[in-house]
């Protein structure tokens, strides 16, 4: 075991070594770091003392600095509920930017209207060049700082150092405090201090970094804004930061530290939380409250209109759409994302034109997998729906409105498959929406995608279909799938090809196979777009009962190649779950295929359909 006492000790010099060192330049002295030497028969003065005193108190404040200022724990401040200008600190403790470590060892409830108190914290920390005016008549913004201060307590009796002297008293004790303490942010003259003020400052903290206000050596706990001494209101996170959240490696270009980049997405939460508070608001534009959105953050209730998808918040230049998450992702995704910079919405519409954002559906995992099979892509475009209307309406139409004496009757459109089934995955949402800026660098949906799953004996079930894919003469084609598409998609397209040979029906494995080639991209969107059409519940029971009679190959070609293969099954399983008229079902749709195909193939098995289900 280590010898304790000795893992601290230093290479001591002596005299000489000292001198040829500093002759050779090799050798820093640092005066600040200076302190007694004891040893027996040293008679001892009050300043050896206190410089030991100094010394232990510096060191402490290097070793606050080497965390990171901040809060450590607890501090949270709140603005009370009654008619008096008080607010509620809870206990904790936090490092000051300049290394000293300050505490709140209970909860305090912090009277404002304090006066004598306050005016002369005020003037005796220089904040200000005179006391201000009273507590009553303060208005602006202004930063509750924490101020470590010290007092001394407790007299007792100095003798003598000299024959002559006489005894008097001096206090025996150093005792330490802390001081809150209202610092002014200077901001121009907007008159009373409103939500845009707020609005104001959250740019110039989050965007433009701006240092205004900030104490060195006081812990700031919040910004408010106070009108006449009442409270307006109070954001801890416009200045609060946590202790030791810089420590982690950023090599971004804006160089603002990952604290404040972290701080920006709670003063949003924060911020809009107030702001859906307000009665008289029904729906929530971001100009209007923000000038600057962190690049990840939740959404206010409401935001999207499922009857259209349109949404109201981001401005209309803005790329906007719409994905499913599993909501235990959402941590991961936050941490990803701050590196990414803020949304700035005073920017020209040409500015953000370049910026996209997605609109993230938090869901449970073992619901992911059910909306994916429901729903036909895993994104979809949300409209803004100040502009739809009029991108919506042609030329023409827009003329004949205006010979109209009365406003023209919108006619609601009816909702689409598709439409209601995003609809239900936003009602299975678990909380708000979240919305995530993208990268303006191409990169795929897998990262707001699902794992894929391995379960039973994958390397053997892909060799399988590498086996049935040779035997029918399709492995060339697979392969080259395989070299269009992405890590993700080549595992996505495994389990789908997989399903379907399961099916043993080579007629579709070879209709999923000439699916996936007409796909522009293969991606694991396309796959899952071919899983959704051939994997579904008793598919290719209808295919197999048309196999059995030995179609042509034009038949066959007509299938593939227009990709009926689904439309066909189910026609064919209704047609045989009524068993009346089976028979002649699958000899009308035999003749209507038999030329091979043909655009009237879709219409001749639609035209089956409506007669089937009547």
């Amino acid at each position: 075991m280590p010898d304790l006492l000795n893992i601290t000790a230093r290479l001591e010099l002596t005299k000489e070594q000292v001198t040829d060192y500093l002759k050779d330049g090799v050798l820093i002295v640092n005066d600040a770091r200076r302190r007694p030497r004891y040893f027996n028969g040293r008679f001892l003065a009050a300043r050896d003392l206190t410089r030991d005193q100094t010394y232990v108190l510096s060191r402490q404040a290097d070793l606050g600095r080497a965390v990171g200022w901040g809060v450590i724990r607890g501090m949270g401040v709140r603005a009370l509920d009654d008619k008096r200008a008080r607010l509620h600190v809870t206990a904790g403790h936090g490092v000051t930017p300049a290394g000293e470590l300050v505490v709140v060892p209970d909860a305090f409830t912090l009277d404002l209207t304090s006066i004598p108190t306050g005016q002369r914290l005020d003037a005796h920390f220089g904040l200000v060049e005179r006391p201000q005016a009273p507590a009553r008549t303060r208005s602006g913004l202004f930063i509750l700082a924490l101020r470590p201060v010290e007092f001394t307590a407790n007299p007792v009796t100095a003798y003598p150092t000299s024959v002559t002297g006489q005894r008097t008293l001096e206090h025996g004790d150093i005792i330490e405090g802390v001081a809150f303490t209202l610092i002014p942010y200077p901001t121009p003259d907007l008159g009373r201090p409103s939500l845009r003020h707020r609005a104001q400052v959250a740019r110039e903290i989050f965007v433009d970094g701006s240092p205004k206000g900030s104490p060195e050596d006081a812990l700031p706990l919040a910004m408010l804004a106070l009108d006449h001494g009442a409270v307006v209101w109070v954001d801890p996170w416009m200045v609060r930061r946590e202790a030791g959240s810089d420590r982690g490696v950023s090599l971004g270009f804006s160089g603002i530290p990952k604290a404040t980049r972290e701080a920006s997405v709670l003063q949003y939460k924060a911020h809009l939380q107030d702001v859906e508070a307000s009665p008289q608001l029904k729906r929530i534009v971001a100009a209007e409250h923000f000038q600057v959105l962190p690049p990840i953050g939740p959404l206010p209730a409401g935001v999207i209109d499922t009857s259209d998808f349109a949404q109201r918040f981001f401005p209309p230049e803005v790329d906007v759409e719409l994905t499913v998450i599993p909501h235990d992702e959402l941590p991961a995704l936050i941490s990803e994302s701050l590196a990414l910079p803020p949304i700035d919405l005073r920017l020209s519409g040409e500015a953000l034109a370049s910026t996209s954002v997605l609109v993230l559906i938090l869901v449970e995992r073992g619901k992911l997998r059910e909306l994916q099979n429901d729903l036909q892509t895993l994104r979809r475009s949300l409209t803004d729906g100040r502009t739809r209307l009029l991108r919506d309406r042609s030329p023409m139409l827009a003329l004949q409105q205006l010979q109209l004496a009365h406003l023209p009757q919108i006619i609601k459109p009816e909702v689409d498959t598709e439409d209601q089934a995003w609809a239900r995955a936003v009602g299975a949402a678990l909380g708000p929406l979240w919305y995530v800026r993208r990268r303006s660098m191409h990169y795929s949906s897998e990262l707001f995608g699902e794992g894929v799953p391995l379960t039973g004996d994958d390397r053997a079930e892909e060799q399988a279909l590498l086996e049935r894919l040779a035997a029918l003469n399709l492995k060339k084609r697979y392969t080259n799938l395989k070299r269009r598409g992405t890590t993700y998609a080549e595992a996505e397209l495994v389990r789908t090809l997989a399903s379907v040979m399961r099916r043993e029906s080579p007629l579709l494995l070879l209709g999923a196979i000439q699916e996936l080639e007409s796909k522009r991209r293969v991606d694991k969107q396309a796959a899952l777009e071919v899983a959704t059409r051939f994997t579904k519940a008793d598919f290719g029971r209808g295919v197999a009962l048309l196999e059995q009679r030995e179609p042509s190959k034009k038949v066959r070609e007509a299938l593939v190649a227009g990709g009926l293969l689904p439309e066909a099954d189910e026609l064919l399983r209704a047609a045989a779950d009524g068993q009346e008229g089976h028979e002649e079902t699958l000899n009308q749709l035999l003749e209507a295929l038999a030329d091979g195909p043909s655009a009237r193939n879709r219409e001749a098995i639609d035209a089956l359909r409506r007669k089937v289900t009547s």
